[in-house]
């Protein structure tokens, strides 16, 4: 059985990180997500909480999906070389790593495991972030719905108003970039 990890942060879970997860599975037959910087919330980078965007997660999965995926929880560390081991410790073992953040986690673990099987997905071309989706929610820009999946949706409706929980915390901590 083969077995693949994606990680990321997830603020929020969009449909860009739904096309990964598609991707993927065609790929293998367990895929782990990892949530990373699961201790941050409340910030405009890290508004979520790790259990808010597990939910994210857990809603937006097509059904023939939920008994393929295992979600972890991934708190930070303060020591960069050691994190891609950390990341086995809590998630087990893994055959291949999908990620779109070739800056930090590829480069991470190719320094630490040099032969690990890699997958770096973009996106369709459509530029879409989490940074950006949070950056439209505090410009007032409707348009952010449709980048979400409904269970991302559903989620965010539920536990606050996403505009204006948003952008007070823009109004907190920054501009809009």
């Amino acid at each position: 059985m083969k077995t693949g990890l994606f990680i990321g942060r997830f603020q929020p879970f969009h449909d860009g990180h739904l096309e990964v997860i598609n991707r993927a599975l065609k790929q293998v037959d367990v895929l782990k997500i990892a949530i990373g910087s699961a201790q941050a919330e409340g910030t405009m980078y890290n508004p979520f909480s790790s259990a808010e965007r597990g939910e994210m997660i857990k809603r937006s999965l097509p059904s023939r999906f939920k008994k393929s995926v295992l979600i972890y929880i991934l708190p930070d560390i303060d020591d960069p070389l050691a994190w891609p081991k950390y990341v086995k410790k809590v998630v087990g073992s893994f055959d291949i790593l999908f990620t779109g953040n070739i800056d930090g986690v590829v480069k991470l673990f190719r320094e630490v495991y040099p032969d690990m099987d890699m997958m770096m997905f973009g996106t369709s071309g459509n530029n879409l972030s989490g940074t950006e989706i949070r950056n439209r929610i505090a410009s007032g820009k409707a348009s952010w719905r449709k980048f979400v999946p409904k269970g991302t949706l559903k989620e965010m409706d539920e536990m606050i108003h996403p505009e204006e929980y948003i952008k007070n915390l823009y109004k907190k901590g920054g501009e809009i970039k």
